[in-house]
C-alpha cells in the first residue's frame, strides 16, 4: 500500500519485521508529542479521549489511563516517564520500554500465551534517542490480579491450588517459548472471567541463552513464590509437579528444584524488603525530599513540607516554657506531644547532638534521627503495627525532629496490665496476649529486631471498627536482620519482665503460642523448638528482677511475688 507524504499525519505500513515497523493494517500518526503506531481505530480513540480523564494508577515511572474504544471495549493506556540516563542507554540497546512490550506480547501470543493485546505504541524522540513512551492494551474485561484472588481470606484450599497449578502450566509454556522474566509477580497475572490466565506489564521479558535458561525457570518460579503469604509456599511447591520436566533440562530434579526456588525466595523478599526500607530516603511515589529553611526533610508525601517544617518551633517553645505535653526533655533526645499536622495529632520527638561526630555521622546517614526514621518506616513495611513516621527534618550539626503518630488514646502495654486487663477479664487478656504474640512475631519473620522492647515502648488502643491495636513505640533501636535464637529470647525476655507479675503463666504461655504462629514456626520441629525457647526464656526471666511502669512510677517485683 503506497505510504501517503510526510506531513499527512499518517501512513500504512508494511508486513512487521520489528516492533519499530508497522504491521499490515496498521498506521503511523502524531498524536501530542509522540510518534504512535497501531490499529486506526485505537490511534483515533486516543487522539479525542481528554487527557488524563479516567487515569486509574500513577507514580513517579509511569501513569495508567483507561480509554473507550469506539467499536465497545476499552484499552488501558501506560504512559512511561522519563526515566534519567539508565533506562535511557537501556533503551537504546534494547528500544524502549513500550516497543519491548509490544515485542514480547506478540511473541508470547504466537506461541499460545493469553496476554494483554497491543493495540497501539507510542514514543516521544529527541536527537534519535526515546525519551518517553505509551502503550495501549485491549482491557480484558472482568479480569483481576490473580495475587488479588489468592489473597481472598475465604478462598478454598482446592481453588488456590488450582490457581497455583495453572501459574505453574502457563509460566511452563513461557519458559519453553524461550521467554522468561526479570520481575515476575502475580500481580501482572490476570483472572478473566472465563478462569483463563492472562499476562500484563511485559517490559521486563528477555530472552535468555540456553545455559541460562534453567536459572530463569527457577528464578520465576521464586519470584511467582514471593507474591503470596510464607503459608502458601507449601501449596504451591507441589503445584511444581504441574510445570513438569522441561526437555531441555535433562538433570531436572524436581525437589531440588522445589527447595532451590524456595531458598531463591527468601533472599529476593530480603532483599524487597531492604529496597523499600530505603523509599523513605528519597523522592518516591509515597515520600518527598526537599529543603525548607535550615532543615533538610523527609516526609510522607500527604504531609505537607512547611506546615511540617514549622512544626519544631512550637515544639521548642513548650519546651522552654515546660509546657503542656512535654513527656521528655533530656541532653540527649526530648519528646513532645500533642502537637497537630495537617488534622492530625502529632508527637515529635528531637535528637541533639552528642558529641563532635554528631554531624559526620549524620552527613553519611548515620545520624540517630535518620536511623530512627528509617526503622519506623522498616517496621511498617514488614506489616508491624507502630506510632506511624511521618516526617523527619535534619539540622545542620547532627541534630534533628521525627514527627510520629500521636497514640493519644493508648496505654502503655504495663500500665494497661495492670488496670485494664485484670482477673476479671479473660477474654481480655487472651486477646491482649495473642495480639502482642503477633506483633512480636510479625517483626522476627519480617527480619527485624528491636534492642529496647520494654513494655512501655508497647501501647495498647482499639481499633475503629474494634479489636485490640498493639503498637511499638521508640522504635530507634531497631535493626533488620533475621533474629538469631539469643536475640528471640531477649525479646520476649525483655517484654516478659517489663509487665506485672500478676499476669499468669498460662496467659504469657498463649503469648508465646501466638508469637510462634506469626513468626513461621511450623512443621514437626515447631512443638520441640517451641519448648526450647520457653525454657531459655523461664531461665533468663528468673536471673532477672521485674521492673515495670505503674501509674505512681516504677515498680519492682521478683518472681518469688515479693514487691519492693
Amino acid at each position: 500500500m503506497p505510504r501517503q507524504r510526510r506531513g499527512e499525519g499518517e501512513y500504512h505500513g508494511a508486513a512487521m519485521r520489528g516492533p519499530n515497523v508497522a504491521e499490515r493494517g496498521e498506521i503511523v500518526r502524531r498524536i501530542g508529542d509522540e510518534e504512535w503506531r497501531g490499529e486506526p481505530a485505537a490511534l483515533e480513540a486516543l487522539a479525542t479521549a481528554p487527557a488524563g480523564a479516567a487515569v486509574v494508577k500513577e507514580n513517579l515511572r509511569r501513569r495508567v489511563e483507561r480509554v473507550a474504544l469506539a467499536g465497545g471495549g476499552a484499552a488501558f493506556v501506560k504512559r512511561f516517564r522519563d526515566a534519567g540516563v539508565a533506562q535511557t542507554a537501556k533503551a537504546l540497546v534494547l528500544g524502549s520500554r513500550a516497543r519491548r512490550e509490544v515485542e514480547w506480547a506478540r511473541r508470547l501470543a504466537a506461541a499460545g500465551v493469553r496476554v494483554a493485546e497491543p493495540l497501539a505504541w507510542g514514543e516521544r524522540r529527541s536527537f534519535g534517542i526515546p525519551r518517553t513512551c505509551s502503550v495501549a492494551t485491549r482491557a480484558i474485561e472482568g479480569a483481576r490480579p490473580l495475587i488479588e484472588v489468592l489473597s481472598e481470606p475465604g478462598l478454598a484450599a482446592d481453588r488456590r491450588r488450582d490457581l497455583l497449578v495453572a501459574t505453574a502450566a502457563l509460566l511452563r509454556r513461557v519458559h519453553d517459548a524461550g521467554v522468561a522474566f526479570r520481575d515476575f509477580h502475580l500481580g501482572n497475572v490476570l483472572l478473566g472471567p472465563d478462569g483463563r490466565l492472562a499476562l500484563v506489564d511485559l517490559q521486563s521479558a528477555w530472552s535468555p541463552p540456553a545455559f541460562l535458561l534453567p536459572r530463569a525457570r527457577v528464578g520465576n518460579l521464586a519470584m511467582a513464590l514471593t507474591s503470596l503469604p510464607r503459608s502458601s509456599w507449601r501449596a504451591a511447591r507441589r503445584a511444581l509437579r504441574a510445570y513438569g520436566r522441561p526437555p531441555d533440562w535433562p538433570d531436572y530434579d524436581e525437589p531440588g528444584v522445589a527447595k532451590g526456588a524456595v531458598v531463591w525466595a527468601v533472599r529476593l523478599v530480603e532483599a524487597h524488603l531492604a529496597s523499600r526500607t530505603r523509599r523513605c530516603l528519597r523522592d518516591s511515589s509515597a515520600f518527598a525530599v526537599e529543603r525548607r529553611g535550615a532543615f533538610r526533610v523527609f516526609r510522607r508525601r500527604e504531609i505537607p513540607g512547611a506546615e511540617a517544617a514549622a512544626l519544631p518551633a512550637e515544639a521548642d517553645a513548650r519546651l522552654g516554657a515546660k509546657g503542656p505535653g512535654v513527656l521528655k526533655d533530656s541532653p540527649e533526645s526530648a519528646v513532645v506531644r500533642g502537637l497537630a499536622l495537617s488534622g492530625r495529632a502529632v508527637v515529635a520527638k528531637r535528637y541533639r547532638p552528642r558529641g563532635g561526630i554528631a554531624g559526620p555521622r549524620q552527613a553519611l546517614g548515620w545520624g540517630r534521627a535518620r536511623r530512627a526514621w528509617v526503622a519506623g518506616n522498616g517496621l511498617v513495611v514488614r506489616g508491624v503495627d507502630v506510632a506511624s513516621p511521618l516526617a523527619l527534618l535534619e539540622e545542620p550539626g547532627g541534630g534533628g525532629w521525627l514527627l510520629m503518630e500521636d497514640l493519644a488514646e493508648a496505654t502503655p502495654l504495663d500500665r494497661f496490665w495492670a488496670t485494664r486487663a485484670g482477673p476479671g477479664e479473660p477474654a481480655l487478656r487472651r486477646g491482649l496476649a495473642e495480639a502482642v504474640g503477633r506483633v512480636l512475631g510479625a517483626m522476627h519473620a519480617g527480619g527485624a529486631v528491636h534492642a529496647d522492647l520494654k513494655a512501655c515502648n508497647v501501647m495498647v488502643g482499639s481499633w475503629p471498627g474494634g479489636g485490640i491495636r498493639v503498637a511499638l513505640v521508640d522504635y530507634d533501636r531497631a535493626a533488620f536482620r533475621t533474629p538469631a535464637e539469643s536475640e528471640r529470647v531477649e525479646s520476649l525476655v525483655q517484654l516478659g519482665n517489663s509487665i506485672p507479675r500478676a499476669v499468669p503463666l498460662r496467659t504469657r504461655a498463649l503469648c508465646l503460642s501466638a508469637y510462634a504462629q506469626a513468626a513461621g514456626f511450623r512443621g514437626p520441629s515447631r512443638t520441640a523448638l517451641v519448648r526450647r525457647l520457653a525454657r531459655r526464656v523461664a531461665a533468663e526471666s528468673a536471673r532477672r528482677g521485674i521492673l515495670w511502669v505503674g501509674p505512681e512510677g516504677d515498680v519492682r517485683e521478683s518472681w518469688g511475688g515479693t514487691r519492693a
